[in-house]
């Protein structure tokens, strides 16, 4: 009722009520005198010292406020404040946790900020070191941030990979907001920080500004021994387009510096195994993505289910279908699980779980995982162009399996200029090249020969253009040489010729293949 009262007395006599209310706040003339002519006046001055010195605090308990001021039963005090209606809230039913009304503790706040400033400050680092001790990072940020207190930036950096994998972004920014522009570019820390919230939301702008601030500081370290320069490799890792191997290369400086229990240990795991998946070293990408699940998991939960989604990849590569079944599977489980699934990164786990599914005849659980990919894709700002022509080479592949042949079309049509332009693509060209003889397999008119080749013969008339031999052919659309050999046999027949030249040649006459 008390809080009913002041709010009453602030807003009499306004003459435009919604504004006065929005514009409503502790530091009203008449609430701040009030509180300190009718409330604080009428109590013991040793109530009056403990409400002003534990203001500070965004909440309080017992112990947090016996460590604050030196003393012991503070738990007695606050209960009985709280019975007598001192703008004691309790926080629950058995854990005996407080809040102050929040006008009333603005109040307080503002006369501890008149009276004694520095005693506030120290207040709320004391504070912010006990939650740190707890493992409350977030509390001992916020109390960090209200004490001025120089730890406050290396909590931020600390806490913000969590909070950012598990869609608190706008926390993040808020912590952000207590610095200036400068104080973020030249405080490693806090730059760092910037750079994966400002990449999260898509302003990239933003971030290559923030990491040529961190570039500048690429020879100090942060505050677990890591170099900054490991940093910056991942964020170039991340956006640059100058190759694969240039990428992995990035993402392995990245990992080979930075500390084991780091998380940005996993996504230069994930980094660097897709960049040795693309680059056909099978066997690197298996054990650096199999480390990143194991580092992932429970840390950065999108970046665990992007690893079990680039492992399934590998498993593709390798014939193994069952188990990449699995790992996708178990990559979208880990996205419901721990709800993010609004990630554009987790587009990469839709993409191929879409093909796989829709592979195995899963039509309606492959067409919802198509259209959420589609979705996140659009959005996906942060991952690597590698990254995204996979995912886009993904997603077409999908479109044509699910007869989508326009949206099919315009994917394959964008990720094949973008492999024009991009250099070192590794096994990207052949994916490509894959989905267009799908897409040109489901396209083709059936009256085009008197016998049509099968979808599985123009899949290989494809590669029939090209250097590869049987059994790279082979590889590539994951048959073995004899079935090549097989179709390839087939197709001369159907077209009436007895080489591969002559069937390229006739192929594209009958309009199978570009001119």
């Amino acid at each position: 009722m008390g809080g009913l009262y002041i709010s009453a007395l602030a807003l009499a006599g306004a003459d435009d009520m919604d504004q006065a209310v929005r514009e409503f706040t502790g530091e009203d003339r008449v609430v701040t005198d009030y509180v300190t002519e009718e409330i604080l006046a009428a109590l013991p001055a040793k109530d009056v010292a403990f409400l002003l010195t534990t203001s500070a605090l965004t909440r309080l308990s017992g112990d947090l406020c016996d460590e604050v001021l030196g003393a012991t039963g503070s738990g007695a005090r606050l209960a009985q404040l709280a019975r007598d209606n001192r703008f004691v809230i309790p926080m629950d039913h058995h854990a005996g946790w407080y809040r102050y009304h929040h006008l009333f503790g603005e109040v307080l706040r503002g006369e501890m900020h008149a009276r004694e400033p520095a005693l506030v400050h120290r207040v709320a680092r004391q504070a912010s070191a006990w939650f740190e001790q707890r493992g409350e990072l977030e509390a001992a940020v916020e109390h960090a941030l209200v004490g001025h207190d120089e730890h406050a930036a290396a909590l931020i950096w600390r806490h913000s990979p969590r909070m950012l994998a598990t869609n608190r972004v706008d926390t993040v920014a808020l912590w952000l907001a207590q610095y200036t522009e400068q104080q973020i570019e030249t405080i490693p820390e806090l730059a760092i920080t910037a750079a994966w919230e400002r990449l999260t939301v898509g302003d990239m702008v933003a971030m290559h500004r923030l990491t040529d601030a961190l570039e500048r500081s690429a020879d100090r370290r942060l505050p677990d021994g890591s170099p900054v320069e490991a940093v910056v490799a991942i964020l170039h890792a991340l956006t640059r387009a100058d190759g694969l191997s240039a990428m992995r290369l990035c993402a392995g400086r990245a990992r080979a510096t930075l500390p084991q229990f780091s998380p940005y240990q996993v996504i230069a795991h994930f980094l660097e195994g897709s960049a040795a998946t693309y680059l056909d070293d099978l066997a690197s990408a298996r054990e650096l993505l199999v480390e990143g699940i194991r580092l992932g998991r429970d840390v950065l939960p999108a970046v665990h289910a992007q690893c079990l989604a680039q492992l399934a990849r590998v498993e593709v590569a390798e014939h193994n279908m069952a188990q990449a079944d699995r790992l996708v599977d178990e990559a979208v489980r880990v996205i419901e699980e721990h709800h993010v699934g609004d990630r554009a990164p987790t587009c990469v786990c839709f993409a191929i779980a879409s093909v796989l599914h829709l592979r195995r005849g899963l039509t309606a659980q492959g067409e919802a995982e198509r259209a959420r990919g589609l979705a996140l894709f659009e959005q996906a700002e942060d991952l690597s162009p590698y990254q995204l022509l996979g995912v886009r080479l993904d997603l077409a592949q999908a479109a044509v399996l699910a007869g989508d042949l326009t949206g099919a079309e315009r994917l394959l049509h964008d990720a094949e200029r973008k492999l024009m332009r991009f250099p070192d693509t590794g096994t990207l060209d052949a994916a490509a090249v894959t989905v267009r003889a799908m897409l040109r397999s489901a396209s083709t008119p059936e009256a085009a020969l008197v016998e049509p080749l099968s979808p599985a013969e123009l899949r290989v008339l494809a590669f029939l253009p090209t250097h590869l031999n049987f059994s790279e052919i082979g590889d590539l659309l994951f048959v073995s040489r004899n079935t090549v050999k097989s179709h390839a046999i087939a197709i001369y027949r159907k077209l009436g010729v007895s080489s591969r030249s002559a069937a390229v040649a006739e192929a594209r006459d009958h309009g199978l293949l570009d001119a």
